[in-house]
């Protein structure tokens, strides 16, 4: 005697409809979408966090320039910034890096702007302020750092 199904416990065991593989397939693809979005966000932000870290690092190198340079009155007063074709510096004044030292060999660009804080009764500059922004190739700001330098030899009350 033979039987078209087989027979488990007196229940019929059959195959799987095509609707509940068509409904399986759907929530898999679902779910892969999602994940799939959340991982191509994830590498966006890592690689935007990488090219901060890099910025950051050659603004610091930057700064650290800046002030190995100024460390006497003289050099403080006829002021010169790392990475510019040897341009004095005025107070407002708005500079583009130029060095590929500081720039990655042109992977990003690098502002410098200096302001005057602080002038004694004579004119001289007690307080000069370096800001640096640096931005990717489209344009997109990545970071805005400043830092204040005090006239070597002189003394400042706030």
């Amino acid at each position: 005697m033979y039987q078209d199904t087989i027979t488990t416990n007196n229940m019929c065991l059959k195959g799987i409809s095509l609707i509940e593989i068509m409904v399986s397939i759907l929530f898999f693809s679902l779910i892969s979408l999602c994940l799939a979005h959340t991982l191509s966000n994830s590498l966006y932000l890592t690689a935007q966090d990488g090219d901060i870290v890099n910025t950051t690092n050659l603004a610091k190198f930057y700064l650290d320039e800046i002030s190995q340079n100024w460390k006497t009155q003289l050099s403080y007063d006829s002021p010169t910034i790392p990475g510019i074709e040897e341009v004095g510096i005025t107070d407002g004044g708005e500079y583009e890096i130029t060095d590929p030292v500081y720039t990655q060999n042109g992977r990003y660009n690098a502002l410098v702007y200096t302001k005057d804080i602080s002038n004694d009764d004579l004119g001289n500059v007690n307080i000069r302020r370096i800001r640096i922004k640096y931005f990717d190739y489209e344009d997109n700001e990545l970071i805005d750092l400043y830092l204040d330098y005090a006239r070597p030899g002189s003394y400042v009350v706030p």
